[in-house]
This record gives structure tokens, C-alpha cells and sequence, in this order.
């Protein structure tokens, strides 16, 4: 779990760096933020992942022991901000620091019941003081029964390209039961729930028009689920994480969404585009110039489409890298582009 996952910048790199057969649970509390956290993994295309917007004490109680690794880059007083931002300045004051690293405790005290015994919680900040780092690993091991698993890093911005920040890895002990009352509500540390009966249905026919637009293959074997005409490819060997998480915490977006149906007409997903489960024969596909490619990014309606292209969906490339879907209807394309994902400048 990337549990303040937002923008997604650490998201991302942890897709990339996980086998195939790896889950990914992106977390995000702030609701405005989930947006551009999905939006970014959808444009990675690994279908090993799940977008939530739950708070760390929800995820502490429903998924007791389910992670095996949890990325927890804590809110914090900002001090690896100073270089290039004033405000952060302005900002900081010695009781922010207490407050943060209080909030930091409370947070890591909240997930801890998730992370699986021996699993390991990696500890960062983009802050250097003591009080938000050294002691707060001191006080997680101390009341959560962990030891350190990678020793602390500060990265300072005179030695490093980047503003810096602070890193550590902690594994947690056996059982990992407190040692000390990490908090007063001693409930949100019970075990959760068994999960309950899902509607999802595990087998069902894909329509035409959707059939082959995901490879199924050695590699990669998918679980098709239907929702409000709309269909979404889970992994199959993460289907039954998938209905856990999805029985206990606010799922955001998950897999790659195919597409969906409305009467007769079968209208590909732009997450079906970007996702790197595309089958390169679903679809015809057309290689832009930058002009061309630039305008679909600002969902502008295409003309002069080839004459060998017949009416119906098409995916647009631009160095062979797909950029999304039009819609032939013969004197212009419909563009497909997401509306809230275009580009508003004009000179590129």
C-alpha cells in the first residue's frame, strides 16, 4: 500500500518496481486529490492496481494483516519545501512540528494492524527535524514492536538533486502487538470483519465490441465485472484481494475499466487506451503528427481523417505511444479525449 499516495509520483514508481503479480493499493484521504492520484495511474496502464480514498484508521480496522509492504510518506511541517517555496517558510512554526508529528504517531499507530507480521512499513517525510523523524521511529518501535529494517536517510538538498527529505524502514515484530496504549480508542485495533458476500459476478460474457480489446494470455488472465453498463478487467490472481478491499474500503477505481454500453453502441474506456493490457489488434489505429496529436490532446474535433479507415472507433498514436480513442462517423471524428484531462495552453 502507498497509503498518501497523491499526486502519484510514489505510486508510479512503485507500479514499475513490483513483480507482475503484485498488488498495488493507492490511498488517498483527501478527496480532491484522489482524482489526479487515478488519472495518473491510469495514464502508467499496470492493471495490478487499486485506487482508495479511505482514512488510515478505516484501513487499520477492516484489513487486519493484509499488507505485506506499506509506503507511509507522512504529512509533515514541510522544512524540504523552504528552498523553493516562501510560504512554506511563513508556514513553519515549533508548535507545527509537535502538531505534525503527533498527527504522524496517530497515522502509524492507525495502519499498523494492516501491515502483516514481519512486514515492513517505510517510514518518509520531506522534513529534517528530529522530533518528525529519528523520534518518531524511536517511539514505533518502542510502542509498536517494530525495529529498524533500512537504517534513517536524510537527503539534504545541498547533496542531492532535489529538495530532500527523510526515509527509514521498520519491520514489524512477529505478532506486532502493542507493547504500550498507542491510543485511547484501544477498538480500532480488533480484528476485522469477515468479508462479506460479494454481487460481483465472476463469470460473465464481455459484449461485442469489448470481447478482445484486453489480451488474455500466458501472462495475464483477467476477471471481467459488470457495473451500471460499464465493465472493468481485474487481474484474476488479485480478484480475491480485490472483493476484500472492495467488501471494507471506498474503492475509488480499480483494474482497467474496458469500457462501456449504451443501446446498441459498445464506447472503449480511455483507461483502455493507456493500459498496457490493450490487445494491439482490438482496434485500427492512427499515427498523428504532433499537430495532430497536440489538438486530440486538447479534445478538438478531428478532421481529414484517412480515407482507410472505416466509420467506428479508432486509437490515436502519436510515436506509436497511444493517446486515446476517436470515434469515426466519416466527415469528422468524435474525440474521445477525457474532458477534464485536456490541454488549455495553446502554444506547445
Amino acid at each position: 500500500m502507498d497509503l498518501c499516495a497523491a499526486p502519484g509520483g510514489k505510486a508510479t514508481h512503485l507500479s514499475a518496481l513490483l513483480p507482475d503479480e503484485s498488488l498495488l493499493v493507492a490511498n488517498e484521504v483527501i478527496r480532491s486529490r484522489v482524482y489526479i492520484l487515478s488519472e495518473n495511474l491510469i495514464k502508467w496502464g499496470n492493471p495490478n492496481t487499486i485506487v482508495t480514498h479511505n482514512d488510515p484508521e478505516k484501513i487499520g480496522k477492516a484489513l487486519h494483516g493484509f499488507f505485506d509492504v506499506i509506503v507511509a510518506d507522512l504529512p509533515c511541517s514541510g522544512e524540504g519545501m523552504f528552498r523553493k517555496d516562501s510560504a512554506a517558510i511563513a508556514e513553519w512554526s515549533e508548535n507545527g512540528v509537535r502538531h505534525c508529528a503527533e498527527r504522524q504517531r496517530r497515522i502509524v499507530a492507525d495502519i499498523w494492524q494492516a501491515l502483516k507480521p514481519d512486514g515492513i512499513l517505510i517510514y518518509s517525510t520531506c522534513t529534517y527535524n528530529r522530533e518528525e523523524n529519528e523520534e518518531n521511529l524511536e517511539w514505533i518501535c518502542r510502542t509498536l514492536n517494530a525495529e529498524l529494517f533500512e537504517a534513517p536517510c536524510r537527503l539534504m538538498p545541498h547533496n542531492i538533486k532535489g529538495e530532500g527529505f527523510f526515509i527509514a524502514g521498520l519491520q514489524k515484530r512477529g505478532k506486532g502487538g502493542l507493547l504500550h496504549s498507542a491510543t485511547d480508542d484501544k477498538s480500532r485495533f480488533r480484528h476485522c470483519e469477515p468479508a462479506k458476500q460479494s454481487n460481483d459476478k465472476q463469470s460473465i460474457i464481455l459484449p461485442s465490441g469489448l470481447l478482445h480489446s484486453a489480451r488474455n494470455d500466458d501472462t495475464m488472465e483477467f476477471t471481467y465485472i459488470s457495473k451500471n453498463n460499464r465493465w472493468i478487467a481485474i487481474p484474476t490472481i488479485h480478484y480475491p484481494a480485490y472483493i476484500q478491499v472492495k467488501n471494507q474500503l471506498k474503492i475509488f477505481s480499480a483494474g482497467v475499466t474496458l469500457g462501456e454500453t449504451k443501446g446498441k453502441d459498445r464506447i472503449p474506456a480511455h483507461d483502455l487506451a493507456m493500459s498496457n493490457i490493450l490487445s494491439k489488434t482490438a482496434f485500427p489505429q492512427w499515427e498523428v503528427d504532433k499537430e495532430t496529436a497536440l489538438a486530440y490532446l486538447r479534445k478538438e474535433v478531428l478532421h481529414n481523417i484517412p480515407p482507410e479507415f472505416s466509420k467506428g472507433y479508432i486509437l490515436i498514436t502519436y510515436k506509436e505511444h497511444p493517446l486515446g480513442f476517436i470515434k469515426n462517423i466519416g466527415t469528422r471524428a468524435n474525440n474521445l479525449y477525457p474532458q477534464e484531462w485536456r490541454i488549455r495552453m495553446k502554444n506547445l
